[in-house]
């Protein structure tokens, strides 16, 4: 086992490790009779084993599904389809949490922005003026949300009574068509 694991020896030599430290190595991990070189041995046989034994009982399975695929094709193009379809939408998603990533790490900033700029505000001009600013900034976009509520609402009964007058032009000129 040693000789197996010579190669490690000379690369780590070749990395420039001290001396102390390869002969560490070599007399606690790559030595024959290290508790890692025996469970190392053992997992290896018993895969071995493992695999001997089950090559019999999986060959002829195999064989079987080579087969069948060999013999139609359709489902292998199917089958690549499909792996397209679930590569394309694992990208995708991949896609999506790196957009809700940076757009819910955007929007923190902003609140904390604000926040900050709120702070200061209320900091540099006392609360009071601060609250008054607040009551005025509010005031002045309620007067305006009404303002661009009442434009919305004379625009949409112009439309409204366009759309009604139009009807029933339209329906006047059937009427007149059919009767002919």
């Amino acid at each position: 086992m040693a000789e197996e694991n010579h190669w490690v020896l000379d690369l780590l030599e070749g990395v420039g490790l001290p001396e102390s430290t390869i002969q560490l190595l070599q007399d606690n991990v790559l030595h024959p009779q290290t508790p890692f070189q025996i469970i190392g041995r053992s997992v290896y046989q018993r895969a071995q084993q493992l695999f001997e034994k089950a090559v019999p009982v999986v060959q002829p399975l195999v064989d079987r599904a080579v087969t069948a695929l060999s013999d139609s094709p359709d489902i292998v193009i199917v089958g690549a389809l499909l792996v397209f379809i679930v590569a394309a939408l694992q990208f995708l998603f991949w896609v999506q949490r790196v957009v809700l990533f940076w757009t819910r790490m955007t929007m923190r900033l902003i609140f904390y922005a604000i926040l900050a700029g709120a702070l200061a505000v209320v900091w540099q001009r006392g609360p009071e003026a601060a609250i008054r600013d607040i009551v005025i900034f509010v005031s002045k976009v309620a007067g305006y949300a009404t303002l661009l509520k009442n434009f919305w609402l004379s625009e949409y009964e112009r439309y409204d009574a366009q759309t009604k007058n139009g009807r029933g032009m339209a329906g006047a000129g059937m009427s007149r068509r059919g009767g002919r």
